[in-house]
């Protein structure tokens, strides 16, 4: 793809500078492409920074049946080692990256039903390494455990990571690339003629383009209606806090059916999170808070004489069919969305910019994104 050198002129324009966008500049830049990333608020600074930071594929497939989200997620998670260690190395921050895996816990009966009919669908996938384990045999290797747990599932394969700094990392990296970042510049305006992607008008002047990138997270709705077309994205509150613990109380991220416990490097312990759909309020509330701490005696009972550090919101992006919006928009040339992600930003973030990149740069729809491409929604509202 080549664009005619021009004033305040750029290949491809991203719109929004969370995880996705600034996967994808990273990406896009690396191939060649004169990349502007606009933001209205920082870097990572609504879902991305927000986000618990789980590389998580087990997530896309509670019930243990293999699905398209499952394998998207799936190869994503296997490109994490790598890219870590390229951005680690090129940019300097440390992102924070445990490949330590983690466990699933059941506490009554039904749990212990649900999650062993999972187990066994997970088993059967080749590429996972999983293990069941009885309540007496976690408790060994995780002493903080409720007595009310009666088994679990442990994965290896599964890692964690720092958010933000991930999320900074690679909005680095594509600045060492070459790419432009601006943030407090909201896309206030997409031209677009006879069809064809024209540019984007800023509060700042005009971004002449031949590409534009929707990653605008919560807010991709929005730029989508400017041209006409519905992609039903909508924001979903997440609250979760942080505690100190007193003593170490847990070596690997903890999943049960009501929510999850997180140990972080720094010693503190992340406990959530609420799923809420109301708007694009921000707000942390004590109604959401008590729900998060519900969790904690439930599964790890030594941490309700824990400290409460912190407590923040954030708004995911949630698709209304609960699957991403990767590819082409219709009825404009030149334009791509990658949104939708929901819990699974970050970890969608590397696969994600990959196959917006070749769509972007060879025209090539990778196979693990055909399922989710936006023309689904447009197909329904026909």
């Amino acid at each position: 793809m080549q664009c005619a050198p021009i004033s305040n002129s750029a290949d491809i324009v991203i719109i929004g500078g969370g995880v996705i966008g600034c996967a994808a500049a990273y990406e896009l830049s690396g191939a060649g492409l004169d990349v502007v990333v606009l933001d209205k608020g920082p870097i990572g600074g609504a879902a991305s920074s927000a986000s618990a930071g789980l590389i998580v594929p087990l997530h896309a497939t509670d019930d243990g049946q293999r699905t398209p989200l499952f394998d998207l997620y799936w190869a994503s998670s296997c490109i994490f080692p790598q890219l870590v260690s390229e951005l680690e190395e090129t940019t300097g921050i440390q992102v924070d990256y445990d490949p330590s895996g983690s466990m699933r816990v059941a506490a009554d009966d039904n749990e212990q039903d649900l999650l062993r009919e999972s187990f066994r669908g997970w088993e059967a996938m080749e590429e996972l390494t999983v293990e069941w384990v009885d309540g007496n045999s976690l408790r060994r290797d995780e002493p903080g455990l409720s007595p009310e747990i009666r088994c679990g599932v442990i994965s290896t394969d599964e890692q964690s990571i720092h958010p933000g700094r991930f999320t900074h990392a690679l909005a680095r990296g594509a600045l060492g690339r070459g790419a432009q970042i601006r943030t407090g510049c909201p896309a206030t305006t997409i031209r677009h003629q006879d069809g064809r992607f024209l540019g984007v008008t800023t509060a700042e002047g005009d971004i002449d383009a031949c590409e534009l990138l929707i990653a605008a997270g919560a807010w991709s709705r929005v730029p989508c209606a400017w041209l006409g077309v519905d992609v039903p994205i909508s924001p979903a509150r997440g609250q979760m806090l942080s505690l100190r613990p007193v003593a170490e109380s847990l070596s690997r991220p903890l999943f049960s059916y009501n929510g999850a416990v997180l140990p972080k490097p720094d010693g503190t312990i992340h406990v959530g999170a609420t799923v809420e759909l109301v708007g694009f309020d921000t707000r942390t509330t004590a109604g959401g808070i008590a729900t998060v701490l519900e969790i904690v005696p439930r599964l790890v009972p030594g941490l309700s004489d824990a400290a409460m550090e912190a407590a923040w919101s954030g708004l995911r992006p949630w698709c209304e069919d609960g699957i991403p919006a990767i590819g082409r928009l219709p009825g404009c040339e030149g334009i791509t969305i990658a949104s939708g992600h929901f819990k699974m930003g970050i970890l969608g973030s590397p696969i994600t910019a990959r196959t917006v990149k070749n769509l972007v740069v060879d025209n090539v729809i990778d196979p693990l994104i055909a399922p989710f491409s936006p023309n689904r929604f447009l197909e329904v509202n026909a």
